[in-house]
């Protein structure tokens, strides 16, 4: 039971860094689920509980009250972040049983939340985030979890490998910090990005991230996924781009530095095989996917089914290096492939690499 004084529930208070603040009832609230209904397993996971129940606080403002003031909460909760270099959100052995440090504010609610937050902007699907949510709920009632359970969850329910992302931000420390470089040459805009982070624990963050294009008639936003401490990449857009700026809607936990190089001619390289996540995914009727040849391969891209019988085969020839796209549509035959779950390889001289997919029809 949550027992609040009136003030809590303060609508009017002029600054949300205020003492009394009615988001502050809602992150009680959401203890009913996160907390409560779901109890962390061990106080190492104490994400469980606060992580999700400080999310709550940016729920209650994004629907209750405004965007802006949502997005005023977050932009806090980054810079309480940032304010420090290292620290997990998952509790290490040492520390299990270190009150401060199972409560640390920073880290088990602020970044904690934001890493929340981080899943839902990987997913890209609102509808597909609460279900997940839902879920999770529902899967442990009554009971209590871990923050593997709840990863195991999100991949079940996505179809997802999140293995990366919780290294990287649930167990692994720290933050990126990019340094971007652009310049434009006729209808392509050249990006030079390189990634270091804010502590030696986790070398590299491999996150999907929006750049902003400024021009004369407004502005775009455009996705680049990095996957290696330095990275070129190249878009096609013929307005003359102005400025550019890095996660304009302050999605990921980050550092950034931007500037218009001059140089005009510089190798744009691809730097390892890799082989991205389907998009869009769940998918209906076709999903597209990316992958990265760094050299000359004779390179395959082929569908299974769960009972590893091969549905399609997408790429069947020698490539070049380069980033490709291939599209797969499911209405092959006369009433297309069932809803379920796929497999996608993909191999490239000795390299093979396999995601999930699903068909949600």
């Amino acid at each position: 039971m949550t027992t609040t004084g009136y003030e809590a529930l303060d609508t009017t208070a002029a600054l949300i860094a205020g003492y009394y603040y009615f988001w502050y009832s809602a992150h009680e609230l959401g203890h009913s689920w996160f907390g409560d209904n779901v109890t962390c397993a061990t106080w190492q996971d104490i994400w469980i509980n606060e992580g999700f129940a400080t999310y709550a606080e940016y729920l209650a403002l994004q629907y209750i009250e405004s965007q802006n003031r949502a997005d005023y909460w977050m932009s806090d909760a980054h810079n309480k972040i940032l304010s420090e270099p290292g620290g997990s959100v998952y509790i290490p052995d040492e520390y299990r049983n270190d009150e401060d440090r199972i409560f640390d504010y920073r880290l088990s609610y602020k970044k904690g939340a934001a890493i929340v937050h981080m899943i839902r902007y990987e997913l890209e699907n609102d509808s597909l985030f609460f279900l997940t949510l839902k879920n999770f709920q529902n899967t442990f009632k009554h009971s209590v979890a871990t923050g593997l359970d709840f990863k195991n969850v999100l991949e079940v329910t996505t179809g997802q490998d999140f293995t990366e992302f919780f290294d990287q931000w649930y167990f692994g420390e720290g933050y990126p910090i990019y340094n971007i470089s652009w310049t434009q040459q006729n209808d392509t805009l050249k990006i030079h990005s390189v990634q270091t982070t804010s502590t030696s624990i986790t070398p590299l963050f491999k996150m999907p991230l929006e750049i902003k294009m400024y021009f004369a008639e407004g502005d775009t936003t455009v996705k680049i996924y990095q996957n290696s401490n330095e990275q070129f990449f190249e878009i096609y857009f013929s307005p003359l781009v102005t400025s550019v700026s890095v996660d304009p809607n302050n999605w990921v936990i980050n550092k950034s530095t931007v500037i218009h190089t001059g140089i005009e001619n510089y190798e744009f390289k691809i730097e390892s095989f890799y082989l991205y996540q389907n998009y869009p995914n769940p998918f209906n009727p076709s999903t597209k996917i990316k992958y990265d040849i760094p050299e000359k391969s004779f390179t395959t891209i082929i569908v299974y089914d769960v009972l590893g019988s091969e549905v399609a085969t997408l790429v069947n020839e020698e490539k070049p290096a380069g980033s490709y796209e291939v599209e797969f549509s499911a209405k092959a035959g006369a009433t297309g492939l069932p809803s379920g779950v796929y497999f996608y390889k993909l191999q490239a001289n000795d390299f093979v690499q396999t995601k999930k997919m699903i068909l949600l029809k």
